[in-house]
């Protein structure tokens, strides 16, 4: 197997589709919703990872920290994603 056919694998695994498959659908692989973003940095990671901004943000800095992390950014609150959003990353990644 190579490196290519692992990470399909693996995403196949923990999000039920592969990155294709969640750029193909328009959503975010994680929350399945249309994908969220703030920055450049946000749609490139997307194209690698197919998680929207938001969703890689709560993922790698949990839930609370991501919200001060936003709040530094200057980004308003009305422009987070959905509390629905929030909380089913917030469960999806605590398992």
């Amino acid at each position: 197997m190579n490196l290519d056919d692992l990470k399909r694998t693996l995403a196949k695994e923990t999000f039920g589709e592969t990155v294709e498959d969640s750029h193909s659908a328009g959503r975010c692989i994680m929350c399945k919703r249309p994908p969220l973003f703030y920055s450049e940095a946000g749609q490139a990671e997307f194209k690698i990872s197919g998680l929207c901004e938001f969703c890689f943000d709560i993922s790698t800095l949990g839930h609370e920290d991501a919200i001060r992390h936003w709040k530094r950014l200057g980004i308003q609150e009305d422009q987070y994603p959905p509390e629905a959003h929030r909380i089913f990353v917030k469960v999806t990644c605590s398992i």
